[in-house]
């Protein structure tokens, strides 16, 4: 680079040469100084001007960079990293996140060692040490705020160095991550307790791929309490499920397993093996995880052992019918409404009826139907006190109310509030009780409270009660208790052990453990002998009752004890009983036995074993029924036994278990037993056996003689059919109608016509001699019987009567000899018309692939009109047909369509034209038709317009809408139908 004093000579050399002044008046040296001289102020001035603008630009940026550090969620600081390590700087927002002034940090070397925490300073002083050796640090620690307290901190610090490598400045930053700590901690203690949860569940929690191998990935190590596994048995065997899900249930639970993928979540229940062999009810319910691109990522299940639940559900449903039962015999009509709202009713039990006269559904279709009913004398006092009801929960009223017959009975209302999980008031439950004897006769149920005591006093049982829980100290006891056993009713229930005390000691371990049942029955009974006063023992029979709480929890034990002394005496005389019974049987002369609900043999008389079991013996009591039938299957008694001893022995046991209709048995002594077999109340089987021989020899006689009569039948049948197929072979020579009416009766085969309105469809093919000039006779005709079949198969169909085939050309007919009426019969002919040249479009291109050159074309007319209908010719052959001028007007209108076209009259458009878009054409000159005649080219049924969206229909009584969306201006139309608004608005 040049300097000022080599820029001012080179300047001067230029000036000498260009100004040309003689070297000796040039003084080079001294213009030389000037201009070095000019040239060092500018410079001075330059540097001065660029000095100033640096500075300002170093400020805005240091007032940026402060700006930004303050609003930062870290405290940045710098110390120095030798010496004294003295501080050097200090964000000013150390002021917002610690409490501290920045001053505090930079005038106190020792600011961080003195705040961080006791417990934490040796550990964060080594991770320290190691910083100069890797330039960069991060650690965590608790750090003491200016106002005492500790929050955690991230403290990561950079070392920088000189161009010398030496170590010259720390800059780090203090991060609060208290809350990042307390998240950390929560996420452990939380995945601590989803532990213990898994391992103490109910249920096994399981995981595997949704996608691949399946794999599993996760089991809960209850797997092991509740189904005998280990958790590796589950987690190194991809196959492991499907070995143990139940063979008969494994396609079906496999089967259902789409439903996981399209709906996210699936339940099923099966039966699943257990480690010990023995299957168990679960229920699995599958969640599918899906990743960020909604891919199926992983499954996670639960198995619930529903075993018990299983068999609860048939407990359950018994319970559910017992509640219902209940619902309409109870006293008290049961209703429910909301609690908030509309106050809409909810449930009224059906007993309302009988109760008040009123059905279920004046109740529940009236949010009105109580307040209307209550005595307005009432009603005043009932509701102020309903604001009771959400402070207290439940209350208690008592009123006069109306019945559906008018007169007013008094009631007692009890309302319950049942509240949600959240306390909010749901619904109000309460019940009606009619009162209103208990208003007449208060003074009589004093009585007869008098009363029940003296029942209770002489009752044959002695009634108790005592806590569930607890000490399980004695609450009542009747008084007859003096009277029956001889105690006084304080010494029961002054002494806990007083039953204890007095259950005789063979009996009291049994006896105290079947009390169990009672818990989880809710009832129990027991038979034990028990001291009286005066020492000795009697039998008592111990029913037992337990009461629980609105929360299920046991309260109170109610019991009785019935002295049943007499009934064990008693059954010497059963067994007497039992022996007249038997006597009573053997005097019976068919076979009778009795077998008990395990089938076996309680009793039989004698002639139950002659008749079935010949030269065995009467079976002996106690005999299973299996047992009995073996031995006589496999000693040839049984004919239809023999070669099939197990296969007869499964389907005897079979029936006698489910008996139905009587059956007959034939022995092998030629003898014939009808077996007549019932279920007992007590699940066991009666049968009474009959010998019915002489009635089978009797049958056997009669099926010879039938047999010939069925041989005579037969000759007779087949008359028949010959008649039968003679008859279809006819009726492709005449129309489905007619052949119907001919041989159903309703028509008679003679000369003879009527007039009537019918609708006339007429049918040609275009050009069909110029079309079918080039096809031989073959070709020719099973082109055109193809032609004529298929369209022979729609007018059928469409209930019309085929008059003639005409060459090519079809005549068929609407309105005889069944009609539908005169409009629906031309409805009908469009239809058919339509679905005729609907075919034709796809005859044409079948035609057109095989080949044909100028597949046929067609062409329809359809006329309504009256037409002279019967049976015309002679005697001895006749044809049934249609005349008159009709007839004509629709061939000739056939003539004037367009290829693929159908044309109407006049008449029949008339009778169609609300449910066909058709324009009328010119009228046309036919052929012996005087006038003009008008006609409409069908476009389109309106139906299919409507359904294609290619118009608007409406329909009601007095008004009918149609809007042809094709041809229509829609700005024109919607001002139409505004106009008519108005006018019907006003």
């Amino acid at each position: 680079m040049m300097t000022a004093r080599e820029y001012a000579k080179n300047a001067t050399a230029v000036l000498h040469h260009i100004l040309h002044i003689p070297a000796d008046e040039f003084d080079n040296d001294g213009t030389a100084a000037v201009i070095e001289q000019a040239i060092r102020d500018a410079t001075r001035d330059r540097d001065s001007r660029v000095g100033e603008q640096l500075k300002e630009a170093q400020a805005a940026a240091e007032q940026r960079v402060a700006r930004l550090l303050s609003s930062s969620p870290a405290v940045i600081y710098s110390f120095k990293a030798t010496g004294d390590f003295a501080p050097t700087f200090v964000s000013e927002n150390i002021r917002a996140v610690f409490g501290y002034a920045p001053e505090e940090y930079l005038e106190h070397p020792s600011f961080w060692r003195d705040r961080v925490h006791p417990d934490d300073l040796t550990r964060v002083e080594e991770a320290i040490s190691q910083f100069f050796q890797n330039g960069t640090h991060a650690v965590e620690y608790r750090f003491r705020r200016n106002d005492g307290s500790y929050c955690w901190v991230n403290d990561e610090q950079q070392l920088i160095r000189d161009k010398e490598g030496q170590a010259l400045e720390i800059v780090g930053s203090w991060s609060d991550i208290t809350a990042r700590k307390a998240a950390e901690e929560a996420q452990a203690a939380a995945q601590q307790r989803l532990a213990r949860l898994l391992s103490s569940s109910p249920a096994v929690i399981y995981s595997y791929k949704a996608t691949g191998d399946f794999a599993p990935t996760f089991v809960s190590k209850n797997i092991r309490s509740l189904l005998g596994y280990e958790p590796q048995e589950y987690l190194e065997n991809a196959d492991f499920w499907r070995r143990c899900v139940h063979p008969d249930e494994l396609a079906a639970v496999e089967g259902e397993s789409l439903h996981l993928f399209k709906q996210g979540h699936h339940t099923v229940e099966y039966r699943f093996l257990k480690k010990d062999g023995t299957y168990c009810w679960v229920n699995d319910a599958q969640h599918l995880i899906r990743d960020a691109d909604s891919q199926p990522v992983e499954i996670v299940g639960s198995w619930s052992d529903i075993t018990d639940r299983k068999r609860a559900e048939e407990a359950a449903a018994a319970a559910q019918d017992r509640v219902s039962y209940l619902l309409t015999c109870v006293p008290a009509v049961i209703y429910s409404f909301k609690a908030t709202g509309d106050f809409w009713p909810t449930f009224i039990s059906p007993n309302v009826k009988d109760l008040l006269g009123y059905e279920r559904e004046d109740y529940l279709e009236s949010p009105d139907f109580w307040r209307s009913r209550v005595h307005p004398g009432d009603l005043p006092r009932i509701e102020k006190d309903y604001a009771r009801l959400f402070e207290e929960g439940c209350i208690a009223n008592e009123y006069r109310f109306r019945k559906k017959d008018g007169n007013y009975c008094w009631i007692s209302d009890d309302l319950q509030l049942q509240r949600n999980a959240a306390g909010d008031p749901i619904e109000v439950v309460g019940a009606w009780n009619d009162i209103t004897a208990r208003k007449q006769i208060s003074e009589a149920l004093v009585a007869s409270q008098d009363r029940l005591v003296r029942v209770l006093s002489s009752a044959p049982a002695v009634i108790y009660s005592f806590k569930a829980t607890g000490d399980y100290a004695p609450i009542i006891i009747s008084e007859n208790i003096k009277t029956l056993l001889g105690y006084e009713p304080s010494e029961y229930l002054e002494n806990a052990d007083f039953w204890r005390d007095r259950v005789h000691r063979d009996d009291l371990a049994a006896v105290e453990a079947e009390s169990v049942h009672l818990y989880k029955k809710g009832r129990h009974t027991v038979e034990y002998r028990f001291r009286k006063k005066d020492g000795s023992f009697c039998w008592v029979n111990d029913e037992q009752q337990l009461v629980r709480d609105k929360d299920g929890q046991p309260l109170e034990v109610i019991g009785s004890w019935s002295d049943v002394t007499a009934r064990k005496h008693a059954e010497i005389d059963s067994q007497r009983s039992e022996q007249r019974l038997t006597d009573a049987i053997e005097s019976i002369s068919e076979g009778f036995s009795l077998y008990d609900a395990e089938d076996r043999l309680i009793v039989c008389n004698s002639a139950y074993g002659e008749l079935l079991y010949p030269g065995l013996g009467t079976p002996a009591p106690g005999t299973p029924y299996e047992m009995l039938i073996r031995n006589a299957a496999e000693q040839g008694l049984v004919e239809d036994a023999k070669g099939r001893v197990d296969e007869w022995i499964d389907e005897r046991l079979a029936r006698h278990r489910q008996p139905g209709h009587p059956h007959v048995q034939q022995r092998a002594n030629g003898r014939w037993i009808q077996i007549n077999e019932r279920k007992t109340t007590e699940g066991g089987t009666v049968a009474v056996y009959t010998n019915i021989t002489a009635i089978k020899q009797a049958e056997a006689k009669i099926r010879k003689a039938k047999s010939k009569v069925e041989l005579a039948n037969a000759l007779v049948t087949e008359k028949n059919k010959t008649l039968e197929a003679l008859s279809n072979k006819l009726s492709k020579y005449l129309s489905p109608q007619v052949y119907s009416s001919i041989f159903a009766g309703t028509q008679e085969v003679r000369i003879a016509s009527s007039r009537k309105k019918l609708t006339i469809f007429f049918s040609d093919i275009a050009d069909f001699t110029e079309t079918t000039d080039d096809l031989e006779s073959e070709e020719l005709t099973a082109l055109l019987n193809h032609y004529l079949t298929e369209m022979t198969k729609i007018a059928l169909a469409h209930g019309a009567t085929v008059d003639k085939y005409i060459g090519d050309a079809i005549l068929a007919f609407f309105g005889d000899p069944e009609t539908r009426g005169v409009k629906e019969d031309a409805m009908a002919c469009v239809n058919m018309a339509i679905a005729m040249q609907r075919r034709m479009w796809d005859l044409q291109t079948e035609w057109r692939d095989k080949g044909q050159q100028k597949p046929f074309q067609l062409r329809i007319g359809i006329n309504t009109g009256y037409c002279t209908v019967g049976n015309f010719g002679s005697e001895d052959r006749m044809e049934y047909t249609i005349i008159g001028g009709e007839v004509n007007l629709a061939a000739r209108l056939q003539s004037h369509a367009e290829l693929g076209g159908i044309l109407l009259s006049h008449a029949a458009y008339s009778l169609v034209k609300d449910r066909v878009l058709a324009e009328e054409r010119e009228p046309i000159k036919a052929k012996g038709i005087a006038k003009p005649v008008r006609n409409y080219r069908v476009l389109e049924r309106i139906d299919d317009m409507v359904q294609h969206g290619k118009a608007i229909r409406e329909e009601q009584d007095g008004l009918r809408i149609l809007l042809d969306l094709q041809k229509l201006d829609k700005a024109s139309a919607v001002k139409t139908l505004e106009g008519i608004l108005s006018r019907l608005k006003t």
